[in-house]
């Protein structure tokens, strides 16, 4: 018997999982942050205290610092009821994303017990969990504060629920499926991709009153998007922010940009290590088992294949991160493939080596992120905030809003970078100490990243600020202070 047949034996499986778990929960205490913790966390928490979102963090870009017209806007609802409740806490807003893993996870179980399997349903679960929680995308963006998480949990559910209305002919399942289709698109404008891979299965199905049905809840979810704007005004602000957002370039905006995109997709699948350990696999056990998974598992297929198309034509950017959105169904490609092991022994041997080495070098990867002695940024900004007098103007790296976004007026260093490429607020040549005090910031707080982007020497001063605190951060306070 070849060894991969052995290895994907549940009394193999179970350990192997468990032993994944078991990484990824140590990974969490003291897990770095994100610079997408802070960023949408300062959104959330303007949400939270004002019924809109702005950002101080950005003021001077494109009018952030009245109101931000173009964000995840479900997605930032959810994050300010969580401040709300619990406070601006890094650890409580990182820790959403492992609340819809766990609504994916259970997802993914009710979909095995729907359908029909070549093996075990306990077999299969224990393989797609294997797969998925060994993924270093998931790893990472399962305790960061982002919306992939969301997505890939409403994702989860609308298939699910397409899939059981499809089978049964229940219109109302349908609905539900477009619903949570919808309230993605509402989450992350990617999530369109929810929206087309459902109406092509329905097409494909030749279901053309529950296409219609989806395609009309989901398309009426999806407007609410712009349920905020109440003027021409606010929907020309809205259309300068998304044509200037700080993620996209003006080639975004090219029409031969979708067609670039299809041809430079693999480039998110092959970007680096992290990325090749699970795409050799993938492609091989799917490429082997295409007919199989078509005729056995086509539904799955065919929306799995419109929500890669998709995401490559209209996400910008080949970032890595984005497939955790679709991850949990490659998983399960992956699973029912190889569950149908029936090929030459030079490709069953192939496919086990490939998948070896995703399982080890995948946790190579991820081992280090466990660090359970690292001082976590609350902690470093509450040191350097007892010299600052509150309610003063700062600017600071976004990570200073763990948990000092109620104590001052907080610039963020990020926008710095934005005003530098995009020549903004200066001429000449670009100063941040002389930019910092335009902005009359009273003080400025600079990590070791902006230490090296600014090459700051030790122990000097930079008119009109002079160094008060050295330490992991430095502070510098305006000299007519």
């Amino acid at each position: 018997m070849p060894t991969i047949k052995l290895l994907l034996r549940p009394q193999v499986l179970l350990p192997v999982f468990l032993i994944l778990l078991l990484t990824l929960v140590s990974s969490l205490y003291h897990r770095s942050m994100h610079i997408d913790d802070a960023w949408l966390a300062e959104y959330a928490w303007w949400f939270s205290q004002t019924g809109h979102t702005k950002s101080e963090m950005f003021r001077g870009f494109e009018h952030y610092e009245t109101q931000i017209w173009v964000y995840h806007k479900f997605f930032i609802i959810e994050g300010a009821a969580l401040i709300r409740f619990f406070g601006i806490d890094l650890y409580i807003l990182k820790s959403m994303s492992i609340f819809y893993m766990m609504v994916s996870i259970s997802i993914v179980y009710l979909y095995l017990k729907q359908i029909k399997i070549s093996g075990s349903i306990k077999e299969s679960y224990l393989l797609f969990l294997v797969l998925l929680f060994a993924n270093c995308c998931f790893f990472q963006y399962v305790f960061v504060f982002r919306p992939e998480a969301n997505l890939m949990a409403f994702g989860l559910i609308s298939f699910y629920l397409l899939d059981r209305g499809i089978s049964k002919n229940n219109g109302f399942c349908i609905a539900a499926s477009a619903a949570f289709a919808g309230l993605a698109v509402l989450t992350h404008l990617n999530s369109v991709m929810f929206v087309a891979a459902g109406c092509s299965v329905l097409f494909f199905e030749k279901k053309y009153k529950l296409l219609l049905l989806f395609g009309c809840i989901s398309v009426i979810i999806s407007v609410c998007y712009f349920s905020d704007m109440n003027s021409f005004a606010d929907l020309e602000q809205m259309k300068s922010q998304f044509r200037n957002d700080p993620a996209l370039e003006q080639e975004d905006f090219v029409w031969y940009t979708y067609l670039l995109n299809i041809l430079k997709e693999h480039e998110r699948f092959f970007h680096s290590p992290k990325e090749i350990l699970f795409s050799i696999p993938l492609f091989l056990v799917v490429g082997f088992n295409l007919k199989y998974l078509n005729q056995n598992h086509r539904r799955l297929l065919i929306y799995s294949s419109i929500l890669i198309l998709t995401l490559a034509v209209f996400a910008h950017g080949k970032t890595a991160k984005y497939v955790l959105i679709y991850l949990p169904f490659l998983c399960l490609l992956m699973a029912f493939g190889l569950q149908n092991l029936d090929h030459k022994r030079w490709k069953i041997n192939l496919i086990g080596f490939t998948l070896i080495a995703f399982l080890l070098g995948s946790t190579v990867i991820n081992l280090p992120q466990i660090q359970w002695t690292r001082p976590t940024e609350a902690s470093e900004n509450e040191a350097v905030a007892q010299n600052i007098p509150m309610g003063s103007t700062v600017l600071a790296p976004l990570s200073f809003v763990f948990n000092q976004i109620g104590n001052y007026t907080i610039q963020g260093l990020h926008s710095y970078h934005f005003f530098e490429e995009r020549k903004m607020h200066f001429t000449g040549d670009f100063n941040v100490f002389a930019l910092a005090a335009q902005f009359d910031n009273a003080y400025i707080i600079m990590d070791q990243e902006h230490i090296d982007r600014y090459q700051l020497v030790e122990g000097k001063n930079y008119p009109p600020y002079y160094l008060v605190v050295q330490g992991n951060l430095w502070l510098y306070k305006r000299q007519d202070l």
